[in-house]
């Protein structure tokens, strides 16, 4: 969210102007709860662990509808990946807020109805976040309904990324 609020150019661009509702994943009662507090020199160089109402201003003067998702949603989402509230802080991990999206839409959009394809999205990036949980709940959802996967390609991973806690535990 730190990238998209401060490129000037993204509240103009297609995506954001093609979408009558914009969600926000992470509501900031749970990101206060859940969510690792940048350390004092990140803070100092402008990093924060929560982005929510500086996106509330930047989608809002574009003129968009924002909704946020309560906190209870974040915390089902953990327990359906089978993670422990009360330790993700000090195991340091975190689902992603591309897993809250699908989860919601494949929530909100019945199969009788939709078609769901998920694009862009590659189990990849930060290496707190449950890449491989993540990965084999989808997979189990594409069991239950139909979904086309698009493959993101090694060409989108970030230069950040590492490999997962989880797949270093099973090497």
């Amino acid at each position: 969210m730190e990238r998209r609020i401060k490129n000037p150019d993204y509240p103009g661009s297609p995506i954001v102007q093609a979408a009558e509702l914009i969600i926000l994943v992470s509501h900031p009662t749970a990101v206060q709860k859940y969510a690792l507090k940048p350390s004092l020199w990140a803070r100092i160089k402008g990093r924060r662990a929560e982005w929510t109402w500086a996106a509330i201003k930047m989608y809002g003067d574009a003129g968009k509808m924002v909704a946020i998702l309560p906190p209870a949603y974040y915390a089902a989402g953990c327990e359906e990946l089978g993670l422990n509230l009360s330790t993700l802080l000090d195991e340091r991990t975190f689902p992603s807020t591309g897993y809250f999206g699908i989860r919601y839409a494949l929530e909100h959009f019945p199969a009788d109805e939709w078609d769901v394809e998920i694009a862009g999205f590659g189990w990849q990036g930060w290496h707190n976040h449950t890449w491989d949980p993540e990965r084999e709940w989808v997979a189990r959802r594409a069991g239950e309904r139909n979904i086309k996967i698009w493959p993101a390609g090694e060409e989108s991973k970030p230069k950040y990324a590492k490999k997962d806690r989880y797949s270093r535990k099973k090497a």
